[in-house]
């Protein structure tokens, strides 16, 4: 195979990898235990243009519509439930206007209290506090909120919290990022930290309001991270290559320890054997006038750079 057709290659990879990262996607419809819940079916009856999908992880699916108000606002009425797992103490539903992170996040956070018939409901502002576990009470946050409730929906295992919030002009209705979150402990009207699986890091998209598409950010981070895997094992196939083509690739032994070196600074791993093999023959400095070979590792040590960049 060519240089210019491992170019050609390359740049196709990489368009391909970009188009999945940044393209939105069709919803999946609600349940139909869903979307016969009591709250629902209210919300469709004050709005016709309520729509409801399914959410990528928890088990979590999410309702909602909105209007267009004066000075530049938008209300938005929201409905998130998730299947009753195990003992769940608290759900949590959050906006951030600048990124489908943690941390800027004003959440809604409703709580099973031990002591009360029905889950209590407030507002947090999460911060980067929040996330050393320091002490996480109800706070303001700068947006209005109203009609906040949550309740266990019985027969149908679900539980939900709805609620009103006014959206200023720093809310793109047509990118909101939005977050979800289950725990399973809770002290009074304090959550404490969820469980650390994958699921619950990817709960975050951004939401095109108008249409329903989406932007499934932690399905992305997991894209990701498959393509780092299966690039270390292509890289592994490459430098197989180059040990047999080494005449014709690499007229120095010391030439391929620099490449190998190179992958190995953009966080690409090695094996013991590579480094041993490269420590027992870089005695001298690289030979740069190779003009070919440095081709290769310039363009290599550009591909393996993007690759850290979307690894997780």
């Amino acid at each position: 195979m060519q240089f210019s057709t491992l170019h050609v290659l390359f740049i196709l990879a990489l368009f391909s990898l970009a188009y999945a990262a940044f393209s939105f996607k069709s919803p999946l419809p609600c349940s139909d235990d869903f979307l016969g819940i009591d709250t629902y079916l209210e919300m469709k009856a004050r709005r016709n243009t309520t729509k409801c999908k399914k959410l990528s992880t928890l088990q979590a699916q999410f309702a909602w519509n909105y209007d267009i108000t004066g000075h530049n606002q938008t209300q938005i009425n929201v409905l998130i439930g998730t299947k009753v797992i195990a003992d769940i103490r608290w759900l949590a539903w959050g906006v951030n206007p600048d990124q489908p992170h943690m941390v800027g996040t004003r959440a809604i956070i409703a709580i099973n209290a031990p002591n009360e018939s029905t889950p209590v409901v407030h507002t947090y502002s999460i911060s980067e506090d929040t996330k050393k576990q320091c002490a996480f009470q109800p706070s303001d946050i700068d947006l209005q909120v109203q009609n906040m409730t949550a309740e266990n929906v019985a027969g149908v295992g679900f539980f939900t919290m709805c609620a009103t919030l006014i959206l200023p002009g720093n809310y793109n209705i047509s990118r909101l990022n939005h977050l979800w979150q289950v725990g399973y402990v809770a002290e009074g009207l304090e959550p404490k930290m969820h469980s650390t699986s994958l699921q619950n890091f990817d709960s975050k998209e951004i939401l095109d309001l108008k249409t329903g598409q989406f932007q499934d950010v932690g399905h992305n981070r997991q894209q990701a991270r498959k393509v780092r895997r299966s690039t270390k094992l292509k890289i592994q196939i490459i430098i197989l290559f180059c040990y047999q083509e080494m005449d014709q690739y690499f007229p120095r032994k010391k030439d391929l320890c620099f490449f190998l070196q190179i992958c190995k600074l953009e966080s690409v791993t090695l094996s013991s054997s590579e480094r041993s093999f490269c420590s027992a023959l870089l005695t001298d400095t690289w030979n740069a006038e190779h003009h070919r070979m440095g081709n290769i590792i310039a363009y290599w040590g550009y591909y393996c750079k993007v690759l850290q960049g979307i690894s997780i």
